[in-house]
């Protein structure tokens, strides 16, 4: 029962830690948007 949990509780904090990751390197909408470049298409 407590592996399950430490195994649930690992999951969860990797999925956090792969959102930030992607968060952080992929181009936020808004970010792309005040770009001239994506304005200008």
């Amino acid at each position: 029962m407590h592996y399950e949990l430490f195994f649930v509780t690992l999951h969860l904090k990797s999925d956090a830690i792969v959102a930030q990751l992607v968060e952080h390197w992929l181009p936020k909408p808004r970010v792309a948007g005040s770009n001239p470049v994506y304005r200008s298409t």
